[in-house]
């Protein structure tokens, strides 16, 4: 009988030959190509007893996966336990405060008393604009803040780093927008006409693997406000960042994230955003880095436990970032909307950030304390 290595390559000559006979201005290599295609659809066939063995394989891996994943989850929880359900009791917070300062804007709606500002082609402009901008990209930071809890207490650090890159810039864009005349917020509003229509052309990429076509409709309202847009804002707005063009007068080249950055922390927190950069864009460092030779496979393919340093550091930046992007939004949605009782909820987020932070030196002096012992056990 021959083997699984023997049949591939019988069918691949046997296929290959075919295509060569059928037609003479195809080169080998091209006929080799094509083959190597088309056995995809037919393994079961030509090794049958090969793909069961695999499908058994997958199975039981499965189940090592499943399990695997469950320990993490335990192990992360059983040590951390305190920190995540501070973190989760702050995130849970600012998402009150979030819901409370929606409920508030309705109310006021209801009342007449800050109508909707809207233009002549019925979009909503001014300061009510740069309310609802704040609060969904409050919103916003609450969901990005608890996808890096969960995915840190799942296991997924690189993944973890990646959101709290996320929040990062939604908190600086969200200080841009909450600082500034609503005149931003109506161009940071217009630049999403670009976003949908770049979104649209992507999908219909000839090239694209899973190509999506659109509703007409569709395409031509996001042409149609595309168009109106730089009627009103100039090509200039077309590009990213060009909406908060007005704050820098004078700048020679393209506005970028990085302006914005240092108009609201001149790079404080420069350091935080740049840390795992090299996970985010897949840099050597991380392939690297992700060898385990003391496993059960040479290469992480899944969670993995997250060390107390590293948890420690995401959990804080998290934090600081939520505290600071709340605490701005809310001092800023309560003045508009004239709710000064509502700063008792950014206090008692405050609470909240100063026990995370509490329990993150804890368990940082901790970890201190055990390396010490480590290095005088080895003298």
């Amino acid at each position: 009988m021959r083997d699984d290595k023997a049949k591939i390559a019988d069918y691949f000559n046997e296929e290959v030959g075919k295509i060569l006979s059928n037609d003479s201005n195809i080169s080998l290599d091209e006929a080799t190509t094509v083959v190597s295609g088309q056995i995809l659809g037919e393994v079961r066939e030509i090794c049958p007893d090969l793909a069961e063995e695999i499908d058994r394989e997958v199975d039981a891996l499965i189940e090592i996966r499943t399990s695997h994943s469950g320990r993490v989850l335990d192990e992360m929880q059983h040590e951390h336990s305190d920190l995540f359900a501070i973190i989760k009791r702050m995130i849970a917070c600012a998402d009150q405060i979030n819901r409370r300062l929606t409920a508030r804007f309705g109310e006021d709606r209801k009342q007449n008393k800050d109508p909707l500002s809207v233009d002549g082609e019925g979009t909503v402009i001014g300061q009510p604009l740069q309310t609802l901008m704040l609060l969904s990209m409050h919103g916003r930071i609450c969901m990005l803040a608890t996808e890096v809890y969960l995915l840190l207490e799942n296991g997924f650090l690189e993944g973890a780093t990646a959101r709290m890159r996320t929040m990062y810039e939604t908190t600086i864009v969200s200080a841009v927008i909450g600082q500034s005349e609503p005149v931003i917020a109506e161009r940071y509003q217009a630049y999403a006409a670009f976003e949908r229509l770049a979104e649209i052309e992507a999908a219909e990429h000839p090239e694209a693997m899973l190509s999506v076509t659109f509703p007409k409709v569709h395409r031509q309202e996001a042409e149609d406000a595309a168009k109106s847009w730089v009627a009103k804002y100039g090509e200039v707005i077309k590009h990213p960042y060009e909406w908060a063009r007005p704050l820098f007068p004078g700048k020679r080249g393209r506005v970028h994230f990085s302006d914005l950055d240092v108009l609201i922390t001149q790079r404080a927190m420069r350091g935080e955003y740049l840390a795992g950069n090299h996970g985010v864009h897949s840099g050597p460092y991380a392939v690297i880095n992700q060898t385990r030779f003391d496993g059960d496979h040479l290469f992480l393919t899944g969670s993995e436990k997250v060390y107390a340093e590293e948890l420690c550091y995401l959990i804080h930046v998290v934090s600081l970032l939520l505290m600071t992007a709340t605490d701005r939004i809310s001092r800023c949605l309560i003045s508009t909307l004239t709710c000064l009782q509502e700063i008792i909820g950014v206090g008692v987020l405050e609470e909240s950030y100063y026990a995370t932070t509490s329990e993150i030196m804890r368990i940082q002096s901790e970890s201190n304390l055990q390396n010490m012992q480590d290095e005088f056990s080895d003298l």
